[in-house]
């Protein structure tokens, strides 16, 4: 998502900041029909937290309502002892799709008062997909858990931060601009392994006619060609995890590209009903035909605070994340985009879920029944400031960047 003064967080950009390049970055190749193989403008509303409430559109069109959950509310979709820790070899049996489209929503249990989900954890290979890239410090959390040989990074992708559609408040050159100096600030910090930038969509999907995924027009790019490429190295049982923290535009179009790579993935998406909403094909795409996770994009947490980033060492990195504009919209979106990835590597940060089946493009209503749609993560069910704890630690380790810890 965004960073915004007017207000926006992980996945935008300041009015008075707002990138003013033009056009986008890249070749994006031909149309083609699916048949073919081969940031935010204000804050956004989402699921409901403690006290309950509502799920809006892209619109501010009421949706649906999200009840309470607590981990002791939650029961498990699955035997539990399908969910394998990190430790688990990447043979173990997974869970294969087999399911109708619209009831593929992921394996999951809460044990210990810990929400875990079915074959993922941070032993996965990972993408990260996002739109904005100097308002968030989730990205440098995973370059940095990948450093430390933590994760299993496996690309970082730009896609274009489409709120506001047709009148677009970024775009593709200008988020690019803002990865690859993230990605050479982490270089020069002395991170290992980090992954060079791929641009991926730079245009929404669009419903066709007939209102069937598989006749969607898709622009296949290298985001969606890298993502297409490790899908089909993973498994079932350790499936690739697109973290998507803007649209969903680019790894629906993977998706897309080659079908069969359905159940060899979890997308994890960060508010997909306000700010990130504007490509919601996209989002209804893969919420009805692959394992798909959402999460919400949280302002006002106090999670991250001043005194915790003059904790971090003097280093090309954290001196980006400390600079005025980019540490005064960090410390505005707090753990932005970061919910899911932070619990990918703390699990217990994480206590219950809610299911949902999906009614339409894009509506949706909660359930309790095995098969279903998608899960959410309620707010109420985050221990925000845990993670909050668990960035700054990991990116306090001196061993991040080369040195002893």
């Amino acid at each position: 998502m965004g960073a915004c003064a007017i207000v926006c967080a992980g996945c935008g950009s300041s009015s008075e900041g707002a990138p003013g390049a033009a056009g986008s970055a890249g070749s994006h190749g031909p149309t083609m029909t699916t048949g073919q193989a081969g940031a935010r403008g204000s804050e956004p509303t989402g699921p409901a937290g403690a006290a309950g409430g509502d799920i809006e559109d892209a619109g501010g069109n009421e949706v649906r309502a999200v009840s309470d959950v607590r981990a002791s509310d939650v029961t498990s979709s699955g035997d539990t002892d399908r969910v394998p820790d990190d430790a688990a070899p990447a043979t173990a049996p997974g869970i294969v799709t087999t399911a109708p489209e619209g009831r593929r929503g992921i394996h999951f249990a809460v044990t210990g008062g810990a929400l875990r989900l079915s074959d993922f954890g941070s032993g996965n290979p990972i993408i990260y997909d996002n739109d904005w890239w100097n308002d968030i410090i989730d990205s440098a959390y995973l370059l940095a858990q990948n450093s430390l040989g933590k994760a299993d990074l496996q690309g970082l992708v730009v896609s274009r931060d489409f709120f506001g559609r047709p009148n677009y408040v970024q775009t593709l050159a200008a988020g690019v601009d803002d990865a690859q100096r993230l990605v050479a600030n982490a270089r020069a910090a002395g991170l290992h392994h980090v992954p060079d930038v791929t641009i991926g969509a730079g245009t929404p999907l669009d419903k066709p006619a007939s209102g069937k995924i598989d006749d969607t027009q898709i622009t296949p790019t290298a985001g969606s060609n890298l993502i297409l490429q490790i899908a089909r190295r993973a498994t079932p049982s350790r499936p690739l995890i697109v973290y998507v923290g803007g649209s969903a535009t680019t790894t629906a179009t993977a998706y897309l590209q080659d079908p069969t790579i359905a159940d060899r993935m979890i997308v994890a998406m960060c508010d997909p009903y306000t700010y990130n909403a504007p490509d919601d094909w996209s989002i209804y795409v893969l919420a009805m035909r692959t394992r798909f996770v959402a999460y919400h994009f949280e302002y006002g947490t106090n999670a991250l605070s001043q005194s915790m980033f003059d904790t971090l060492p003097q280093n090309a990195l954290t001196a980006q994340m400390k600079s005025a504009q980019s540490n005064k919209l960090i410390l505005d979106n707090q753990i932005g985009d970061g919910v899911l990835l932070v619990a990918t590597f703390h699990p217990e940060l994480l206590s219950g879920a809610q299911r949902y089946d999906i009614d339409r493009a894009w509506a949706f209503h909660k359930t309790s029944a095995d098969p279903y749609g998608f899960l959410d993560v309620p707010r109420q069910n985050i221990d925000y400031a845990a993670e909050g704890r668990a960035l700054i630690e990991t990116l306090r380790d001196p061993a991040v960047y080369g040195g002893t810890p």
